[in-house]
């Protein structure tokens, strides 16, 4: 069955304002709210309720009261909550209502209303009491100039989910140029496909007028719209929701002379995303944070963490020469003793997985947890590929030599399976010698992965979902020791760029090898997709959890087909 939507509208902008265009004229039905509705942060008796009020050019109003409903039917005849709130220019007219009072485990419909106008009806639901069964849907990775948001719609065609769980990269910073002219990350298709970023904010993002356009431009995609109307979503960020590669002082895509002062950009990346996302941050010690729990009754506590901008150390850079003596490389990285979340977090995530009593204990954070090597000979042409100045003939070169190296390798690999006694100390080496390559996830910071894993060692049913890679896992997670700890599901981007696309590769059979060797290299692998977009739908009950990968045909379009002969469905058995 194909899937298709309407084309976003364009954007209005004025005054500092953005908003999805509809006719300018007094008889447009959502006239105030334009931006759509959404619901988020659930709890058994509350929810947060989300809108924006759309204020014309030419409006001076310093605040404005808008009114709000929940009822138990979409015609609101039984109405269980109304109140107001009230919003200015100072947040962006975005609205948040916080309303408690709520049956737990009931679905709920809302709208808001100024004036005569109502926006959108929503539907949002409360987490349970008691729960036989809980179904997420996971997403990461949403880049607008790369693709359509395909995997978004087809959640949507869902009735029975319980919670959108967003795991990070909602927004992307990029401008369509880079500073030296060329075309920005992931921007070389946007024309073709119709998804060029508008004039008035087609430049890296820097001031808050900047980050609150770009959420305004994604909330007119029909697909994420529609999504936000129909279920609650518990977010978090990771780093594009600022700048790319971002620890707490700084982002590998920010210059302090060319960009000005991090700690502005990052305040006023920050308040947008409060602005224009249904979350009720936490506030601790003076500042709002994103790390909370939800339970969903005694089936399921879900723990979202902050890996990227609470108490992050910068990463750790991996050179050429650093591959001229692994060893040596591994114990310096030791040395490092690189954070990835701040005391105070590892505190409230100790005492969080303490207190919870649920069947299975759900973790969701940014970035991917594994043990993930490469042979050094192979990492040292990834690196040469990464290189976005190379010709399509020097890319093709190095694949074939990858390919070449990868062969012997495998033919190493089955000598020390089979136990063969030809197997050389030589090959061996070639076996043993790999580095981690992924610095900006937890490989790049192990001791914080082994405190991870003292945490949840001995804790059944524990799994990790987690963003960034662009790409789909699963990984059975086992510490130094050799102890399994946890099963990581990797979530496979919206519309960003895989590996695939850095490589050059687009022949299936490359692709296909390519994903065989990294399971190869990596034991703890037991799945992998490295080329198809999508989302994962994970159904949870008393007796296991059914993992579901669901990829799209294509993001060129807002056409696009399920793509059966790829996606994959994993059961786990509780223990």
């Amino acid at each position: 069955m194909a899937y298709g939507s309407a084309a976003c509208a364009a954007l209005i902008s004025g005054a500092g304002l953005s908003g999805c265009g509809e006719k300018e004229n007094a008889e447009s039905r959502h006239r105030y709210f334009r931006d759509g509705v959404a619901s988020g942060d659930p709890t058994k008796e509350s929810v947060v309720l989300w809108t924006r009020y759309t204020a014309r050019d030419d409006d001076t109003a310093s605040a404005v009261e808008v009114m709000y409903e929940i009822a138990k039917d979409e015609d609101f005849r039984h109405l269980v909550r109304k109140g107001s709130v009230q919003t200015d220019r100072s947040h962006d007219f975005t609205v948040h209502a916080e309303v408690g009072g709520l049956e737990a485990g009931k679905t709920y419909f809302y709208r808001f209303r100024v004036h005569e106008s109502y926006s959108e009806t929503g539907r949002t639901r409360t987490l349970p009491v008691k729960a036989e069964t809980v179904k997420l849907a996971f997403f990461s990775c949403a880049n607008y100039t790369n693709g359509y948001f395909n995997a978004y719609d087809y959640a949507a065609r869902f009735d029975d989910l319980d919670a959108v769980i967003h795991l990070g990269d909602y927004i992307y910073e990029y401008g369509m140029v880079d500073a030296d002219g060329k075309p920005a990350y992931a921007t070389e298709r946007a024309e073709a496909i119709g998804r060029v970023l508008p004039e008035d904010n087609d430049s890296e993002l820097l001031s808050l007028s900047d980050y609150r356009k770009r959420y305004a431009l994604y909330r007119c995609d029909p697909m994420l719209r529609t999504l936000h109307r129909l279920f609650p979503f518990i977010c978090i960020w990771d780093d594009h929701e600022i700048a790319d590669n971002a620890w707490t002082d700084g982002a590998e895509n920010h210059s302090e002379t060319a960009e000005g002062d991090y700690s502005k950009r990052k305040r006023n990346a920050m308040q947008a995303y409060f602005e224009w996302l249904p979350i009720r941050p936490v506030p601790r010690d003076g500042k709002a944070t994103i790390y909370r729990a939800f339970e969903f009754g005694d089936l399921l506590s879900l723990h979202m963490l902050d890996t990227r901008h609470e108490g992050r150390s910068k990463q750790a850079g991996l050179s050429a020469e650093d591959l001229n003596d692994s060893e040596a490389f591994r114990k310096t990285l030791a040395s490092k003793q690189g954070k990835l979340m701040s005391d105070a977090q590892w505190n409230w995530l100790n005492d969080s997985l303490q207190n919870a009593k649920s069947r299975w204990t759900v973790i969701a954070q940014q970035v991917i947890v594994e043990k993930l090597e490469l042979p050094v000979a192979l990492a040292a042409i990834l690196m040469q590929l990464m290189d976005g100045d190379l010709s399509d003939d020097e890319k093709e070169a190095l694949i074939t030599e990858a390919e070449q190296i990868a062969n012997e390798l495998a033919s190493i690999k089955k000598k020390q399976v089979l136990h063969d006694p030809s197997l050389t100390e030589e090959e061996k080496a070639r076996l043993q010698d790999t580095v981690p390559y992924n610095l900006d996830a937890w490989d790049g910071y192990p001791g914080e992965r082994e405190r991870l894993y003292a945490l949840l060692l001995g804790r059944k049913n524990c799994m990790i979902f987690s963003g960034d890679s662009h790409n789909a896992w699963c990984n059975l997670l086992h510490d130094d020791g050799g102890d399994r700890v946890a099963v990581e599901i990797g979530v496979p981007s919206v519309s960003s760029p895989g590996i695939e696309s850095y490589l050059g590769l687009t022949d299936r059979a490359r692709i296909d090898r390519m994903e065989q060797g990294v399971r190869m290299f990596n034991p703890e692998t037991v799945y992998d997709n490295l080329s198809d977009r999508g989302l994962v739908i994970a159904e949870f009950s008393q007796d296991r959890a059914d993992i579901h990968w669901i990829y799209v045909d294509s993001i060129d379009s807002d056409r696009y087909e399920r793509l059966d002969a790829r996606c994959k469905t994993l059961a786990f058995a509780a223990s």
